[in-house]
């Protein structure tokens, strides 16, 4: 729901009973939910979990964001999977002519929006909280690193002086951030507008595009830095991408049919 990736869509869910466990805001991958609507099958009188804050029903009245349950999801997912994504309105006039309802449904265009103007942060920022203890992975696989290349600039940084990292906010989750700073890296979240140009006067050691929302052909600006980063920068520098961020490094790659959000060896292991 706090995916920035999903902003201004309907979300189902699958499993038939969303909501028992409660909401918290250290699970949370972004400042809000950024969901249109959330669509369930049923919504639990209550909720209980050790670790809740809020219950479901607070939580996106808190957020304002429309909720709808006593629907079948489970045709609902099999219409999604024959058809594609569909176009809907949620509402509770029952005096709306269904033709009104449908015009308003057809006339939306997601390709048509920049969601990700509307998700990435307005000022650049530091980020430096790494995942909780507890949900920390094995301690040996904490020093593999992010790459290779990175993981000697860490060795030969030291300890607390790790890989500058610049990360692209499309919409980027806050897990994605609190697993790269578990591994020594220092990071820099800039707006999505930022150019390459002045990424590169950050000096960095490596560049991530984040995940994010809607179609990158609507960001022509993304399209340009990372064109520019890709193609123009010096080897040693290495970049990533994560969705929306893949799509765009990806489209800018003559030889690559997609990014390399690839399977990478473990190291030292080498599976």
């Amino acid at each position: 729901m706090t995916d920035p990736s999903y902003a201004g869509q309907f979300v189902t869910f699958t499993h038939p009973h969303i909501g028992n466990t409660g909401v918290n805001e250290e699970d949370a991958e972004s400042s809000k939910c950024h969901l249109g609507a959330i669509i369930v099958r049923d919504r639990p009188a209550l909720s209980s979990n050790y670790r809740e804050e809020e219950g479901l029903d607070a939580y996106c009245a808190r957020q304002g964001v429309v909720g709808i349950s006593d629907v079948d999801t489970r045709a609902l997912t099999i219409a999604v999977r024959d058809s594609g994504c569909l176009n809907a309105v949620v509402t509770d006039d029952l005096t709306t002519p269904t033709a009104d309802l449908a015009a308003r449904a057809a006339a939306f265009d997601i390709g048509a929006t920049d969601y990700i103007a509307q998700v990435t942060t307005k000022e650049p920022y530091e980020w430096n909280r790494a995942s909780l203890p507890e949900w920390e992975v094995n301690e040996s696989c904490v020093k593999v690193g992010v790459s290779p290349y990175l993981a000697d600039i860490a060795a030969a940084r030291g300890e607390g002086n790790g890989p500058r990292i610049v990360a692209y906010d499309f919409g980027i989750k806050r897990n994605i951030l609190k697993r790269l700073a578990s591994y020594g890296c220092r990071i820099t979240v800039v707006p999505a507008s930022t150019t390459a140009a002045e990424v590169m006067a950050m000096n960095p050691d490596g560049v991530f595009f984040s995940n994010g929302p809607g179609d990158p052909s609507v960001v022509p600006y993304a399209v340009a830095a990372c064109k520019d980063l890709l193609g123009k920068v010096p080897w040693r520098v290495d970049t990533r991408g994560w969705m929306v961020g893949g799509g765009l490094a990806a489209a800018q790659m003559l030889w690559h049919a997609t990014s390399r959000s690839a399977p990478l060896p473990r190291r030292p292991g080498g599976r």
